[in-house]
């Protein structure tokens, strides 16, 4: 016999369970922490855009806000400017878009910066956000 069973909570006591991580719903379709990451790398590493133009397009971003801010990435990029938190937040504003997410667009787009962790898995992050696009597009083709 094992030393190791399984046991059972005590009578009138609740199951234990995982709590889910502080700050982070996974939803089936769209995933805005990771959009954030992504777009946060794009702005923080110098030729990172670069590298995953023609991986993902707007349609890859679920939040407007995010799709905004890689609209403005995309544009500044095709005009051989680079992509960083100044010339985008220039762009951004010179489009008359000043706040996001009720916030000033320098300071949202700096906050994106500021959670960035590591580049090493952007590859597989811009895929994700592919998949996710299309799990939206089914779902929005066979709810009609």
């Amino acid at each position: 016999m094992s030393s190791l069973q399984e046991t059972k909570p005590a009578a009138g006591m609740p199951a234990y369970e995982e709590p889910p991580l502080a700050g982070y719903t996974p939803y089936i379709d769209f995933d805005i922490e990771l959009e954030r990451a992504v777009l946060g790398l794009c702005l923080s590493e110098p030729r990172t855009y670069s590298k995953i133009y023609g991986v993902l397009t707007e349609d890859c971003f679920y939040a407007d806000v995010n799709r905004q801010v890689f609209k403005a990435m995309h544009s500044v990029w095709q005009r051989g400017e680079p992509v960083d938190l100044i010339t985008v937040s220039r762009w951004l504003y010179d489009k008359k878009i000043t706040i996001m997410e009720r916030q000033n667009t320098g300071y949202f787009l700096a906050l994106l910066i500021h959670e960035v962790i590591s580049a090493a898995h952007l590859h597989h992050w811009c895929l994700k956000l592919r998949e996710l696009a299309a799990r939206r597009l089914v779902i929005q083709l066979t709810s009609k």
